[in-house]
């Protein structure tokens, strides 16, 4: 059990587009401003929490194995303790709101959410043996999803905030796609909907299949990226930092 949730954390990053397959074969809904003030809403706000998260946490936000050298209780993990996975799922039922509809936006968060809670309990469980009381007192303080009002006042990470700059460069993927995707959803709905191709008959199993496939063939190359990183860092794709005692974690 250690290893596969070790193996689902290193490789969360492939699992996350999956949750967009089902509002994709869902009959979609005629669009009106009501969709794109509820997704702009959700995008800006999981922009907001992601890149608050980063600016605290700094180059520990795309690690591949669970576990810090310190506990991180400043800025926005005083308030809540997963900013950068509450991030991402408000940014994709956004995205959701401004491509598919807006009843599918509920079955895209609970998705993502019940993901996101595999993961950070396997994060929590590094962090505890890790780390000990400090840790659980931060628990039992600090919300996983719902956001604190009252920062948390116990010790804190010394490591100096990461300067926007570096902030930026580091999600510039993250930042492209959501704004790029969140403005294009009007010109997809209302323009390129009305070109003449678009309009070709196409049998009802390919209108599933082929949107399908393709965020299937995104997961896979998310995959790859990833396995070959760690190829060349650890010399296997399949080794994972397995949590049995606090040995195992990151000094």
């Amino acid at each position: 059990m250690d290893s596969l949730m070790a193996f689902i954390f290193t490789y969360r990053g492939t699992l996350f587009p999956l949750a967009f397959i089902p509002p994709m074969v869902m009959s979609s809904e005629q669009h009106t401003l009501l969709h794109y003030l509820i997704g702009f809403i959700l995008v800006v706000l999981g922009f907001t929490l992601r890149i608050l998260g980063v600016r605290w946490i700094g180059g520990r936000a795309r690690v591949h194995s669970a576990g810090a050298r310190h506990l991180m209780t400043s800025g926005i993990y005083g308030h809540v303790r997963n900013p950068l996975y509450e991030g991402n799922v408000l940014a994709a039922g956004g995205l959701t709101a401004l491509y598919f509809s807006i009843w599918s936006v509920p079955l895209v968060l609970f998705l993502l959410v019940a993901l996101y809670t595999i993961i950070a309990r396997h994060e929590e469980r590094c962090l505890e043996l890790q780390m000990g009381d400090t840790y659980r007192m931060y628990l039992q303080e600090v919300p996983r999803w719902f956001f604190r009002l009252k920062p948390y006042e116990g010790s804190s990470a010394s490591d100096p905030i990461t300067p926007w700059g570096v902030v930026f460069n580091r999600e510039k993927f993250f930042i492209f796609t959501c704004t790029a995707l969140t403005f294009f959803s009007p010109l997809w709905h209302f323009q390129l909907s009305q070109l003449s191709f678009l309009e070709m008959p196409i049998p009802s199993k390919y209108r599933i299949f082929i949107p399908t496939a393709a965020i299937v063939l995104i997961s896979i190359l998310l995959f790859l990226k990833i396995a070959a990183r760690l190829q060349r860092k650890r010399g296997s794709w399949l080794k994972v930092d397995r949590v049995t005692d606090s040995k195992n974690l990151p000094a």
